[in-house]
């Protein structure tokens, strides 16, 4: 049973899925923007995250993946920098996250892709997203998470999952979380070595991207 999962943002899918098996081969490109700094690190002020770089791939070969994911190809921007209450720059905003690739695959007729067994959780064949980078924390206001890339596959050759618990292909084009406003906390007495110590809580946009 071969299944299909696409989500969110700006995503397209074209092409035909069907059986048999290729070469034991995979293929991941994922790149990542640079995180930014938050501003607790070094006493000045927060930095945006870095834009993550696209993929575009077309395939000259086929495509094996022994037991799950054959080809994954991905974009991650980089999360905002936490802007929080220091002595040195109290009141400091969240800084933005950075933009996420555009993504693509191209599958020629004859460049087959196959693979899959039983899996706890659903696994696709072919993943394929852009993700926007989250926003950071600020004690004035929060950063907003930014933009993913498109997504688009166009397949005319034979993709074949097996397996329970295989997709064929999932597509996800999906944009950063906003950091949250935390306010100014009362810091402690001394000196604090993690954030809930100083009366900052974690971001909880940076979760998924990091």
């Amino acid at each position: 049973m071969l299944r299909i999962a696409v989500l969110l943002g700006s995503v397209s899918f074209v092409g035909t899925l069907i059986a048999p098996a290729a070469q034991a081969q995979t293929l991941v490109i994922v790149n990542r923007g640079t995180n930014g700094i938050d501003n607790v690190d070094f006493g000045g002020y927060p930095t945006r995250g870095g834009d993550a770089a696209g993929a575009s791939v077309v395939l000259s070969q086929s495509y094996a993946g022994s037991s799950g994911t054959a080809i994954e190809l991905g974009s991650v921007g980089g999360w905002g920098g936490n802007g929080d209450w220091n002595l040195v720059t109290p009141n400091v905003w969240g800084e933005f996250g950075g933009h996420g690739g555009d993504i693509s695959l191209q599958q020629p007729g004859g460049m087959n892709v196959s693979g899959g067994s039983d899996r706890q959780t659903m696994t696709p064949l072919i993943s394929l997203y852009s993700l926007g980078g989250a926003g950071g924390m600020g004690a004035t206001r929060s950063g907003g998470g930014n933009v993913p890339g498109s997504v688009s596959a166009e397949l005319n050759g034979i993709v074949s999952a097996t397996g329970n618990n295989m997709a064929g292909i999932f597509l996800l084009s999906e944009a950063g979380g906003s950091g949250q406003y935390h306010g100014i906390p009362t810091p402690v007495i001394g000196a604090p070595t993690t954030r809930a110590e100083n009366g900052m809580p974690e971001n909880p946009a940076r979760a998924s991207r990091s």
